[in-house]
């Protein structure tokens, strides 16, 4: 068996959502000292994001190293621009140093944005020059396999206008609501989110063919934690996270990391 070279390493990603915090101006510029001075792996194959509150996207961008990617938590609608008062365009998005939206969340979602709207939002944001982490995921935990469904029309909707040659800046995070914050209910086994994955890239391929849809990272968003990160790398066949709640925290958020590193690692040396 020959080691893999860097290039060949499957590309990881993980990308914490800060959602609502911090609070201050004064936190925000804290945390993201901490993160900059916190002990992260340093692979080549693994690009790390931070999502912080739109008013400390700038002060986040100046303290983190270049090396972490500046993520925005939603886009808004893409189409207005002018006198459109509250609006945030990609072009403004960009220039604070903005490179991957966070798109379709469930919260979002939850707030009554139409599929429509998340379809204008992942278009936009990919002609706009940024990449886009696509959340999908079911409501309700069902045993009559509703979920595939749910799922396959979410992702069709949301790449509707999505050119074949704009996939590669492209991820779809899996998030079923139910196992997601502090409220979940329940936590999905490796192997649900394993066939899950599987099914995304399957209904990626109706569109764009085997060979784009392989090449499509999936993450896994849903109460990731260090303790249950290495099982989901490993057997869950996803390539990074969409961590919440943990990303707030350098040690927890480094820890998973790691652990998405040896997943992954468990998972070709089993493979090969």
């Amino acid at each position: 068996m020959t080691r893999k070279t860097t290039r060949e390493l499957e590309r990881l990603w993980l990308v914490g959502n800060w959602k609502m915090w911090p609070d201050t101006a004064a936190r925000a510029r804290r945390d993201a000292q901490r993160f900059a001075s916190a002990n992260f792996p340093r692979v080549s194959h693994l690009s790390f994001a931070v999502a912080p509150p739109y008013p400390f996207l700038g002060l986040v961008r100046a303290v983190l190293p270049r090396r972490w990617v500046l993520a925005a938590q939603d886009p808004g609608d893409p189409d207005p621009e002018g006198e459109e008062t509250g609006r945030v365009s990609f072009a403004m998005l960009r220039s604070a140093g903005v490179r991957l939206v966070i798109v379709g969340h469930s919260e979002v979602r939850a707030r009554g944005t139409p599929d429509a709207l998340i379809a204008r939002q992942v278009s936009g944001a990919l002609g706009g020059g940024c990449e886009v982490v696509l959340c999908v995921g079911e409501t309700e935990r069902d045993g009559a396999h509703d979920r595939f469904a749910f799922v396959r029309k979410q992702v069709l909707t949301a790449v509707s206008s999505v050119r074949p040659n704009a996939l590669p800046l492209l991820r779809v995070a899996y998030e079923p609501v139910w196992a997601i914050g502090s409220r979940a209910r329940a936590t999905p086994e490796p192997s649900d989110v394993h066939e899950m994955a599987l099914w995304i890239k399957k209904v990626l391929a109706e569109r764009y063919g085997a060979r784009a849809a392989l090449a499509t990272p999936v993450l896994y968003g849903g109460s990731v934690h260090p303790e249950n990160a290495r099982a989901f790398a490993r057997d869950g066949g996803i390539h990074g996270f969409l961590v919440g709640r943990a990303s707030r925290d350098p040690k927890e958020f480094a820890a998973i990391a790691e652990a998405l590193i040896s997943g992954v690692a468990d998972r070709a040396a089993f493979t090969h």
